[in-house]
């Protein structure tokens, strides 16, 4: 006879299951390859009814190249050092005049096609773009100027930019599909107006500054006309402070000017304080210094005046600043030691008591 199993406490095996999630809820059916079609309709149904919330239902669309500098971009490189620099720095110069007038093709457009002010809540010729830098921010860019909503159509990719500052924030989409994104680009189209550039510009190897002042990393990398952006910081004991860490593209590859060159900065080596812990026991003591980030190290005992198991000491001491991870000693009172007590039999009052 089987032995009769037994039962579960309770029914939080099937609460937790996968399987009991809601469809919508359940990211891990949504991304089987079964799904790619329901996938695909999500992806066209976003867009599509929150166009229509806004009152899109034309647009003019914008093409050129992401790599286009901004004004600003320029006035921020530093002073070339050599002549190959110098070249460089004179080739973006001439470029920015394409950004230019891509911010003013965008704010003309916005002004004077039906961007504005919309009729009977619909707008017309509204600018939209790929949603990156370059060409396609000064676009919507210049919308923002003339006050009117602009549409980035972003796309997801491993080395991809980040959404441009300049489109509306509610119009600003990212898609998984490119078919789904260029259908998006095309079905409103009233026309496409393409900016040069794109294919065809010139490469730079991107230097290594990893190790240098996050000041000197910044210098350099303008002086070869890339444009460095400050990421995140993070503690490292091996690195001094503001010394940068990692550069994200690394150094090596080939990159055209005006990149953005983003780089990791160190904070230098991870600090603690030690705890007061002198009065406590040995697990209190264990407790107060793991939470403090320190781990206990040695364990020694001496004789002392306080109750036997406190600690009397931690070396390092209290309030002391350490690396860390690190580690303090804990003193550990053992009492104090019994006297002996002397003989006292056959002795006389006077004499016993001189041996007390």
């Amino acid at each position: 006879m089987h032995p009769t199993p037994t039962p579960p406490a309770d029914s939080s095996a099937q609460l937790q299951s996968p399987s009991y999630l809601l469809a919508v809820e359940d990211k891990q059916f949504l991304l089987r390859d079964e799904m790619r079609a329901l996938r695909f309709a999500l992806e066209y149904g976003k867009a599509e009814l929150m166009l229509r919330d806004w009152g899109i239902r034309s647009t003019i669309i914008v093409f050129g190249s992401a790599r286009v500098p901004s004004p600003e971009v320029i006035a921020s490189f530093g002073e070339p050092q050599t002549q190959e620099q110098r070249d460089t720095l004179e080739r973006l110069k001439r470029q920015v005049r394409w950004y230019e007038a891509a911010r003013e093709f965008g704010r003309i457009a916005s002004e004077r096609g039906g961007a504005k002010a919309p009729q009977a809540r619909w707008r017309d010729n509204v600018i939209a773009t790929g949603g990156g830098p370059g060409i396609m921010e000064a676009a919507n860019r210049g919308a923002w100027d003339a006050g009117a909503p602009s549409i980035g159509f972003n796309i997801t990719l491993p080395l991809e930019q980040q959404p441009n500052r300049f489109s509306t924030p509610e119009l600003t989409f990212r898609f998984h599909y490119f078919a789904m994104r260029k259908m998006h680009l095309a079905m409103r189209a009233n026309a496409l107006v393409v900016f040069p550039g794109g294919p065809g510009e010139e490469e730079i190897e991107i230097p290594n500054v990893v190790g240098l002042s996050y000041d000197e990393a910044v210098q350099r990398l303008r002086s070869y006309g890339f444009s460095p952006e400050r990421g995140e910081e993070r503690y490292d004991a091996n690195a001094p402070v503001f010394t940068v860490i990692e550069q994200n593209p690394r150094a090596g590859l080939q990159d055209v000017a005006g990149a953005t060159i983003t780089l990791a900065v160190s904070r230098g080596q991870l600090r603690g304080e030690v705890p007061m812990v002198m009065g406590l026991t040995r697990e209190e003591a264990t407790a107060a210094l793991e939470e403090a980030g320190l781990e206990v190290g040695d364990v020694s005992t001496r004789e002392d005046g306080s109750p036997r198991g406190q600690v009397v000491a931690t070396p390092p001491a209290a309030g002391a600043s350490v690396p860390l991870p690190s580690a303090a000693k804990l003193v550990i009172s053992s009492g104090t030691s019994p006297e002996e007590v002397p003989e006292l039999a056959g002795q006389g009052p006077p004499h016993a008591q001189a041996l007390l």
